[in-house]
């Protein structure tokens, strides 16, 4: 009967609240091992103390960060590329640590300017034969950047900002802070409780994955299409 009063608890307690969103939330405050006692309180009369190890209940937490991090990109961050002349693949900081590029996240900022174009991503719009201009297209491949046109020396300087979601680094010890939000602080136990009621096979695990998704849905910030703009438009 308790731990369905715990289950009904917690869905009261994400309704109750108002919709906010993740990238305007200060990251949570607690430790993978205040995630782990909060979880041990509704689990601590479903199995023995011991059924779980510490080791495995950390494992969780980190699944389940990384979920919510793939999920709701809350830990978006923007790479930043300088142009160069005649140059159409560069380097940059997303390389080798990300989960995802934001197809619909790449803009241009010319030079001293303040105006910003958004690029497409298209990668089938690349030709054979090398076209140079005002760079209207990107896409990333094999750990660059690339853009379309090739940018003249009237754009060298000009900055594109991308962007992309980044691997988080988990919790190596109980003791270290979670990198999500605090808002998702819920979701996370959520996530660790589900995880440890179906190791020990009990049914009560798929309502908390559900209880989890539901704080997911609510809280995660959308990503929506921009309206398309022509190849004159794209032109600064």
């Amino acid at each position: 009967m308790r731990k369905w009063c715990s289950i009904l608890f917690m869905t009261l307690f994400i309704f109750g609240t108002c919709h906010v969103y993740a990238g305007s939330q200060a990251r949570s405050g607690k430790t993978a091992a205040n995630i782990i006692t909060e979880a041990k309180w509704v689990l601590i009369n479903n199995a023995k103390d011991n059924f779980w190890s510490d080791a495995e209940m950390l494992g969780w937490v980190n699944e389940g960060i990384l979920d919510i991090v793939s999920k709701t990109h809350c830990l978006e961050d923007t790479a930043t590329i300088v142009l160069v002349t005649d140059t159409k693949d560069y380097a940059w900081t997303g390389t080798s640590n990300y989960l995802t590029v934001d197809p619909h996240g790449a803009f241009l900022q010319l030079h001293n300017s303040s105006k910003y174009k958004t690029l497409t991503n298209n990668k089938s719009i690349i030709g054979h034969v090398i076209e140079t201009g005002p760079p209207a297209y990107w896409y990333e491949f094999n750990g660059r950047v690339h853009v379309w046109p090739v940018p003249t020396s009237a754009y060298s300087g000009s900055t594109v900002f991308v962007d992309f979601v980044p691997i988080p680094d988990g919790c190596s010890t109980a003791s270290l802070a979670i990198e999500t939000p605090k808002i998702y602080d819920p979701a996370l136990v959520f996530y660790v409780i589900s995880r440890a009621m179906s190791k020990e096979k009990n049914p009560a695990s798929i309502a908390y994955m559900n209880l989890y998704q539901q704080t997911i849905d609510r809280y995660r910030a959308d990503f929506i299409d921009e309206p398309k703009e022509s190849m004159k438009e794209k032109q600064p």
